[in-house]
Formats: C-alpha cells, sequence, structure tokens
C-alpha cells in the first residue's frame, strides 16, 4: 500500500460519523449562516458608510492573499477550511454540552433515565426551579431586546396581519423596551431569591425561620418557572417526552442490574445510564449500532441548535453596532438583513427534536436493550 493510500485509511478510521454530524456541520452551519449574513449586507447600499462584515473581510483577506497557481493548493485550501469547522464545530459542541446537557437538562430538568425508571430525583428544587424559569425568560429577553433595538424593523411590518391586529399597541417598540426591561429585572429578582433559598438551609441557629425561608423561596421560583413548566407539558403531549418506561421493563432493569454488576447500586446516580451504556456497547452489532446511531442524532440536533443560537447572537451584536448606519438603508434589504437572525433564533426549536431523540428513544432504547442482553442472568424456571 502506498504512503498516499494508507494516510487516506488512517484518516477513514480516525474521522468517524460522529465526527461529521457533531462537529463539522454544525461549524459548517455557524460559519456558512454568518458568511450569508454578512454577504447579503455586503450588497446593502449606504450613504453613510460601509457596513461591517469581518468574516467577509478576513475571508477577502485570505482569499487574495493565497496564491492559485496549482490544484495540490486548492486541496490544501480545502483542508485547512475543513479544519477551521471541525474546530469550530468542537467549540459549538463543547458549549451546547455545558449549557444545554450540564444546566439545562442535568440541572433544570434531571436527566432522563430518573424519570423514565419512576426513581426519586435527587437535585435541589430551589435550583431546578430557578433554571427552568431562566431559560424561558432569558431566550424571550433576549427575543425582545432584539426587537425593540433601535433603527430595527417594526414587528407589524414582517408580522402576520392577524397578530398584528389581536395586539396592536403591544408591538410596538416602546412597549417592547418595556417589557424587556421589565423581564431583565425579573431575572435578578430570582437570582436573589434563589441566592437566599440556597444559603438558607445553613442557618443552623435558626432552624424554623430556615426552613419557612426556603419554603418561601420555593414558592416564588415555582411562580417563576410557571411559563416553562406550562410550555415543557404542552410539547410534551405530542412528544411523548413524559411518558415513563413501562412498568415491567423497568422492573426487571432495576432487578438485573445489581446481577450484572455483582454489587448494588444507587440507582438515582448517573452511574446508572453509564452502567447500562456500556453493557449495551457490548452488544452485537444489531443491538449497539442502533443506540450508537440514536447518540450521534441526538447529539447533532443538539450542537446545530446551538450553532444556530450562536448565529443569532452575533446577527444580534453586528444590529447593535450597526444601527446607526441602517436608519437610512432600503426598507427592503433593512427587512432583510431583520428578519434573518430571527430565523436562527427560531431554529433553537431543534431542542425539541433533541429532547425527543434523547428521551423518547435513545434512553428507552438503552435499557430495552440491557434488558434483552441480559436475559440470561435471570436462572431459568423449573416447569
Amino acid at each position: 500500500m502506498s504512503e498516499a493510500s494508507q494516510a487516506l485509511s488512517d484518516v477513514r478510521r480516525s474521522l468517524t460519523a460522529y465526527d461529521l454530524l457533531g462537529y463539522m456541520l454544525p461549524g459548517t452551519l455557524l460559519l456558512a449562516s454568518i458568511f450569508a449574513f454578512e454577504w447579503w449586507a455586503s450588497h446593502v447600499h449606504t450613504g453613510q458608510g460601509t457596513l461591517h462584515t469581518p468574516v467577509l473581510t478576513v475571508l477577502g483577506g485570505v482569499h487574495d492573499f493565497w496564491p492559485r497557481t496549482s490544484w495540490v493548493l486548492d486541496i490544501i485550501a480545502l483542508g485547512v477550511f475543513a479544519s477551521v469547522t471541525y474546530v469550530v464545530g468542537h467549540m459549538v459542541a463543547s458549549i451546547s454540552a455545558l449549557v444545554v446537557d450540564r444546566v439545562y437538562v442535568a440541572y433544570a430538568h434531571g436527566y432522563p433515565f430518573r424519570y423514565l425508571l419512576s426513581i426519586e430525583d435527587p437535585g435541589p428544587s430551589n435550583l431546578r426551579e430557578y433554571l427552568r424559569g431562566m431559560f424561558f425568560w432569558f431566550n424571550l429577553y433576549m427575543l425582545l431586546r432584539y426587537l425593540g433595538l433601535p433603527g430595527g424593523v417594526a414587528p407589524p411590518d414582517f408580522l402576520p396581519e392577524p397578530l398584528t391586529s389581536l395586539f396592536p399597541n403591544a408591538l410596538s417598540a416602546s412597549r417592547i423596551n418595556i417589557a424587556s426591561f421589565i423581564i431583565g429585572w425579573l431575572m435578578v429578582g430570582a437570582t436573589v431569591v434563589e441566592l437566599v433559598g440556597s444559603s438558607a438551609s445553613k442557618w443552623q441557629i435558626l432552624p424554623r425561620i430556615s426552613s419557612i425561608v426556603r419554603a418561601t423561596t420555593l414558592a416564588l421560583l415555582r411562580v417563576f418557572s410557571a411559563p416553562a413548566r406550562l410550555i415543557t407539558r404542552f410539547f410534551g403531549m405530542f412528544l411523548n417526552a413524559r411518558r415513563r418506561l413501562d412498568q415491567p421493563t423497568s422492573s426487571v432493569f432495576k432487578e438485573r442490574l445489581p446481577k450484572v454488576l455483582g454489587f448494588k447500586p444507587a440507582l438515582e446516580e448517573s452511574s446508572t445510564y453509564w452502567y447500562a451504556a456500556l453493557k449495551v456497547r457490548e452488544a452485537p452489532a444489531a443491538i449497539a449500532e442502533p443506540a450508537e446511531n440514536f447518540l450521534r442524532l441526538y447529539s447533532f440536533a443538539r450542537n446545530l441548535a446551538c450553532a444556530f443560537y450562536l448565529a443569532f447572537f452575533y446577527g444580534y451584536v453586528w444590529w447593535f453596532n450597526t444601527y446607526a448606519i441602517l436608519e437610512v438603508q432600503n426598507p427592503t434589504d433593512r427587512l432583510t438583513l431583520y428578519v434573518v437572525p430571527l430565523l436562527f433564533w427560531g431554529a433553537f426549536l431543534m431542542l425539541l427534536r433533541y429532547y425527543y431523540i434523547y428521551v423518547d428513544y435513545y434512553t428507552k432504547y438503552l435499557f430495552r436493550a440491557f434488558v434483552m442482553m441480559t436475559r440470561d442472568v435471570v436462572p431459568a424456571q423449573p416447569r
């Protein structure tokens, strides 16, 4: 085998479908979204100055510097671009793993294996309600802040007529800015309440007052997170994400796991999930490969949602720094530049797809596969 063939074979073995779905595509999507947004901005005519297009400026400088003298250099350029998207994809995946998986799922909702197996979740209630509410209110706050940007486009100019006729006065820029101001202080107040409630458990001198403070702060935080709970239940009716694992499978899983391990683990700990995942990875390809496929799919959906959301933040910052020039722009061009980041914001609904695959497909499949693989653990019943 030649050295080139050997190198190509090594690349094929090292690059898996997870690298493509989990890193390269989200990284490419983020860069392509910003590139498309700036490409349109570069074609907008203004009499007050040039619109800021930093990504296009960098790409243009690289294009002018890079000599196009042979196909070898073109292949090298393609490799450099693939490497950049791979690195950016890792950054996107790191942010999504921290914010979505570790904060939103783990602390705000709890990992789904506990709910599916009907295991009591030991997570702190105050923090859970606080994070659920913050996820809802922060996203609404950012949306309102974007809609209320100076020099932006009024919502009645791009929203459907029935919606604008229902709320003719509430969609004005002044009302939107007032609403975002109120939500901002609401989040500050909820943060103070959560800090007081979490520290109240350490008040050893006044235990009765401490219990009253914890109960009061929990009640306030439940009110704060009420919109998030209502939305979760609404979508849960359609996604089946709140349907527990069937009782026979759940009981058999909890009975067999200690027999497979040789000791009795704490079922409420995340190791319960990992023990099942490691066992399923030992299964034949017919069982293990679908589990790996589900794992890639839900990671891809999570990273894709994060890439779109980062593109929205880029559009928000771009508008915030450019609105003075855009105040006199052609209405059609301004409307296009204004609506595109809103589409990016709406695309974070891919999180619903992520959570649906994670809960209703992947985790349930994992436990059912574990039960199928461990049938020999239970001794045969005498006839």
